[in-house]
């Protein structure tokens, strides 16, 4: 998937129908009508410049403001990235007047329609997402047949692409905010450990959206918000919330009286915070476009499973400083395998009432029931030992209530008719 063509490639290559959006065009205009050494002069300062600048910022910051501004830098640097490398395909073939050969006929509406484009450059990381999406959508060359083409270059991929971009843009957003402790050699201060967290929530969030405009079309937006509107559920699932805290609750005071007070539960009302964006944002993308992707090809119990694998280690850049006993340090490794089986676990109930609703908004909310309680509930003195031993014992819980589930649903998660 290269985004530099060969010149018959670049003759023949048009706007892919369902990409409105077009930086491989926007990159064409600038050079067919600015010239290609003062594009290429731009797109190398935009890319070069913004990285550097963004770099020694975050090097020199020493506060919230000047590390968000050095992370944005480096963002907008990134951005730059496709269309740098789209001029240096166009200069090279002499193509960028092939790409627009329709819109050149009305150049005031090509140049309002392209000025407001250009305007998000300044969205952190939305370029690569658009112009990996336009790879997806290329047309097929000749002799291919159309339907053979979306079949295996779009849809065919659809779900390895949202789960390739998010991870790049979660994982990318959290590497620029510890650039400055690596560099320096110095442990992340408490600001960077925040500040990872609602970045990388970007990543699910986005794509999700992206990716079911790019994929589905309008069509796809308009059933992804009427998704997001259903609210009125019968009150039995929204009783389902409960399910996180009461676990919870059971399994600590269960260990707090067989096994050592430090056990108690914590009542730090506070962590409700941390749960609510979590749950908004990443659900628009695991549950509002990649769930429902997967059991097209699985059982909503398998695709549960793979989604709650994938959804755990996307946790990887932060796992250390999640729970209470942070650093975990010898004990990070077994922390990591329990929040996994949890995560996993914790997948099967969303989907389980997502598939028996069709509501985002009651995945949303027991998402955030479950990361909430998590953060309010922990027991706030235990060691990192200690921590790893309860998740254990939480994962258990977790797993024998999804057995539960299991039997009485079936793996398609709802109820069996007859």
């Amino acid at each position: 998937m290269s985004l530099i063509f060969s010149s018959d490639e670049c003759r023949r290559s048009k706007s892919p129908r369902n990409v409105v959006i077009d930086f491989r065009n926007l990159a064409a205009v600038d050079i067919a009508f600015l010239g290609s050494r003062l594009v290429l002069a731009e797109f190398s300062i935009g890319v070069f410049g913004s990285l550097l600048l963004g770099l020694l910022t975050l090097l020199r910051s020493h506060s919230v403001g000047g590390t968000a501004l050095g992370a944005y830098l480096l963002c907008i640097g990134i951005n730059y990235v496709p269309l740098l490398l789209y001029a240096v395909g166009l200069t090279h073939f002499d193509s960028a007047r092939y790409e627009i050969p329709e819109e050149t006929i009305d150049k005031r509406r090509m140049f309002r329609k392209y000025r407001r484009q250009s305007l998000l450059l300044l969205v952190p990381l939305v370029v690569p997402i658009l112009a990996a999406a336009r790879e997806l959508q290329q047309n097929p060359s000749p002799g291919e047949p159309s339907s053979f083409h979306h079949e295996t270059r779009v849809h065919g991929h659809r779900v390895l692409s949202y789960f390739l971009l998010t991870y790049l843009i979660s994982w990318v957003g959290a590497l620029l905010i510890a650039v400055p402790g690596f560099v320096k050699h110095e442990a992340l201060s408490k600001t960077s450990e925040l500040l990872m967290f609602p970045v990388m929530l970007l990543g699910p969030s986005i794509v999700g959206f992206i990716l079911t405009w790019v994929v589905d079309e309008r069509s796809g937006i308009e059933g992804l918000l009427l998704r997001m509107r259903r609210v009125r559920l019968p009150a039995r699932w929204y009783a389902g919330l409960l399910i996180p805290p009461s676990l919870i609750l059971i399994v600590l005071y269960s260990m707090k009286v067989f096994v050592s007070p430090i056990f108690s539960p914590g009542i730090f009302l506070l962590g409700i915070g941390f749960g609510i964006p979590a749950g908004f944002l990443e659900e628009i993308g695991w549950t509002g476009y990649a769930f429902p992707k997967m059991c097209g090809k699985l059982s909503p119990f398998g695709a549960a499973i793979v989604l709650g694998l994938l959804w755990g280690f996307w946790h990887l850049p932060v796992i250390d400083f999640l729970g209470t006993a942070t650093p975990h340090g010898r004990s990070l490794a077994l922390y990591f395998l329990g929040f996994i089986a949890a995560m996993t676990a914790m997948r099967v109930l969303i989907g389980w009432v997502y598939i028996n609703t069709q509501s985002v908004p009651i995945a949303q909310l027991m998402h955030a029931s479950s990361t909430g309680s998590l953060v309010v509930f922990s027991p706030p003195r235990i060691t990192a030992a200690q921590e790893s031993l309860w998740y254990l014992v939480y994962v258990v819980a977790l797993w024998v209530t999804v057995s539960v589930v299991v039997i009485f649903f079936g793996n398609s998660l709802t109820r069996k008719s007859g």
